[in-house]
């Protein structure tokens, strides 16, 4: 089963102006986005205010314009739509535990660890960020993208609550699990100490998070497989009716 991957710290530039043009390579041509929903992902969002003063907050725009595509398709069933995503599969990732838990060196639990509170406890405002959505808007409007009342009123808060809501998968201890291998020697943990993450992790944290995302591979391609299905469902029925030429899609 091969999935191609588009990983945005990857193939996205810093430079903001080369944002959207990574942007569009990777939400407008993936079949599902798996937006990784953690406590390290919501912090920084708790800058924003929903004031004239927040700063455009990429993360926060990359998640409001998956939901936008995704309230266009749910809006759209059986017509074309811009793009390809059929599917937002949130995958939440707990803290790391420390040295001396017991489950150590494995993730907790998004639910059980606080992170999924850091939404509900009013970290997050329930207001519109008005450069995000300003940015959501003109991106949308640049690709003939339906810009929804949906879209238009979505706050921080709303925003994060919305992909928990979707169906996604909880990585955490899943028992028993085959171990990764990552040396001290590899660039990957190069990397990883060059920048480290937030919160930080060491390399057993990170080897048992490797296994634990390599468990939920299965899921994702029943993730992947339904979403295609349903893609080719459609554009089978806009051919039917004669709205697209063949090879057009």
């Amino acid at each position: 089963h091969r999935v191609i991957n588009y990983l945005d710290i990857n193939r996205v530039e810093e430079d903001n102006r080369e944002w959207d043009i990574g942007l569009k390579q990777g939400l407008l041509n993936c079949a599902v986005a798996l937006p990784c929903i953690s406590a390290g992902m919501v912090n920084p969002m708790m800058r924003m205010r929903g004031a004239a003063r927040d700063k455009v907050d990429n993360v926060a725009k990359e998640l409001q314009i998956m939901l936008a595509l995704l309230d266009q398709v749910n809006a759209q069933r059986n017509e074309g739509t811009p793009g390809k995503l059929e599917a937002v599969y949130p995958i939440l990732i707990g803290k790391p535990r420390d040295k001396d838990e017991a489950l150590y060196p494995d993730t907790g639990n998004f639910f059980l660890d606080g992170s999924a509170q850091w939404v509900g406890a009013g970290g997050l405002v329930e207001r519109v960020s008005p450069a995000t959505s300003k940015a959501v808007e003109e991106f949308l409007g640049q690709h003939a993208i339906m810009i929804s009342d949906a879209t238009r009123s979505r706050t921080v808060k709303s925003t994060v609550s919305s992909l928990l809501a979707l169906q996604g998968a909880l990585l955490w201890n899943h028992g028993e699990l085959p171990e990764e291998k990552l040396f001290e020697t590899s660039e990957f943990w190069h990397m990883v100490q060059k920048e480290p993450p937030v919160p930080p992790l060491d390399l057993e944290q990170l080897k048992r998070l490797k296994a634990e995302l390599r468990h939920l591979v299965p899921a994702i391609h029943e993730v992947v497989d339904r979403a295609r299905a349903a893609h080719d469902l459609r554009d089978f029925a806009r051919r039917e009716r004669g709205d697209v030429e063949p090879g057009d899609a």
